[in-house]
């Protein structure tokens, strides 16, 4: 509430942006501050995270900075939403593991087994698991291959990319996209820091607005 209220002595209105409520309850507090406040402020669930929370504020802001007003921004915020898509890979299940997010079982077996899976942020809001890699598959190519799957068909030139506290990898993966859309505005960024708690470092990602 306090950032609202700090930010209404400056404007009329606001477009609140946030993680996807099916991760987190900070759509839910953003919503009851809003409420109480009774000012203009419109609260958009991104349905995503990260690079995918990332690309939904990135277009908001294009739209803003291209004249519409807050009603607009916030319809062309929630229409991104619905789209964006985001895959994300670990390098490791450790981390999953230790963050509960995975069972000490599950996770000693998935070890024994090299399993590596990867998720899937799309439409629902929830993460799930698309696929899963075992040893001796390439982790690497199987990733590049969904991804250049989904630019394919993205609807949208703008694209994010990351690898967590790998910057040879993330610039891997810039590469890889470059390849299938060399119209695309491609940025690199890191993985946030609620994602990377749980993924770790050397996580690959892409965000792209599906078709």
């Amino acid at each position: 509430m306090r950032t609202y209220e700090f930010l209404l002595k400056y404007c009329r209105s606001i477009v609140s942006i946030h993680i996807s409520a099916k991760l987190s309850g900070t759509v839910q507090s953003a919503r009851r501050a809003a409420e109480n406040l009774g000012a203009d402020i419109t609260v958009v669930d991104s349905k995503s995270a990260s690079i995918g929370l990332g690309l939904v504020v990135l277009v908001a802001a294009e739209t803003l900075a291209a004249g519409a007003d807050a009603s607009s921004v916030a319809r062309r915020a929630r229409e991104t939403a619905d789209t964006v898509h985001v895959y994300l890979c670990p390098r490791t299940i450790a981390y999953l593991v230790k963050g509960g997010r995975i069972g000490r079982v599950s996770g000693a077996i998935g070890r024994i087994l090299g399993v590596t899976p990867i998720f899937e942020l799309y439409r629902t809001g929830e993460i799930r698991v698309v696929r899963k890699l075992y040893r001796g598959m390439h982790v690497r190519n199987a990733f590049a291959g969904l991804m250049t799957d989904g630019l394919r068909r993205a609807a949208d030139r703008r694209v994010l990319v990351a690898g967590s506290d790998d910057p040879e990898l993330a610039q891997w993966l810039r590469s890889a996209a470059r390849s299938v859309r060399p119209d695309a505005d491609i940025v690199v960024e890191n993985i946030s820091p609620v994602i990377g708690t749980h993924v770790g470092p050397g996580t690959a990602g892409v965000a792209f607005v599906d078709s």
